[in-house]
């Protein structure tokens, strides 16, 4: 698959993997290149973050711990810190993802990556939108979780491993101690969504696999 559209992949359905309870042990993982793009804007701007690459490396870190579970790790490929392509608006009760789309700079977006931007206000903790008919994915800088019991890892590291489920094509989940419950600190993927998430990456094909021992 060369283009992969956010609505489609959100569209498809964990019927296409069985139920289960058990992890598997995976014999491939799936590496998935993740370019990360620090927002800057003018001092003041509700738009920059404060961020680091170093910060980057260590969300990385925690969005990894998650996504072992599935044989899947996300490579920093490139920290970009650019300027946003627009301004702000003001803020508003929930995310507004045409609003953001305009926030995108075109020159430095990677069609054959996931694309991860940080930035220092927005309203809610993070979301999925598209560019170019491509996953985008945001996450404010100063989100917030409630917490529940089970494993956890830092808050950026959650949202953002959270977003990219949904750019991998999973929903929103009730449990609470799930990834993909909305707002909490859970970590848990079902062997469900594990296999969904390792099918709908197996139909891309500039998505490298390597053995999973060693890794």
């Amino acid at each position: 698959m060369k283009r992969l559209l956010p609505l489609a992949w959100l569209l498809l359905t964990l019927a296409a993997a069985p139920a289960g309870a058990a992890t598997p042990d995976w014999e491939v993982v799936f590496r998935v290149p993740l370019r990360v793009h620090l927002l800057r804007a003018e001092a003041a701007s509700p738009t920059g973050t404060r961020l680091t690459p170093a910060d980057v490396t260590r969300v990385i870190d925690g969005v990894n711990t998650i996504w072992d579970a599935a044989g899947v790790a996300f490579e920093l490929e490139r920290v970009v810190e650019e300027r946003a392509a627009g301004p702000l608006a003001a803020s508003t009760s929930a995310p507004d993802p045409t609003q953001l789309q305009t926030l995108v700079p075109t020159a430095s977006f990677e069609p054959r990556a996931f694309n991860a931007y940080f930035i220092g206000q927005m309203q809610g903790n993070g979301i999925l939108v598209a560019h170019q008919g491509l996953p985008a994915v945001f996450v404010k800088e100063s989100a917030r979780l409630r917490p529940v019991p089970g494993p956890t890892v830092e808050t950026l590291s959650r949202v953002l491993a959270h977003e990219l489920g949904h750019a991998l094509g999973l929903a929103h989940r009730e449990e609470v101690r799930n990834l993909m419950a909305s707002g909490t600190t859970g970590t848990s993927l079902n062997a469900r969504e594990q296999q969904t998430v390792r099918l709908n990456l197996s139909t891309v094909s500039w998505i490298r696999r390597s053995p999973a021992q060693g890794r």
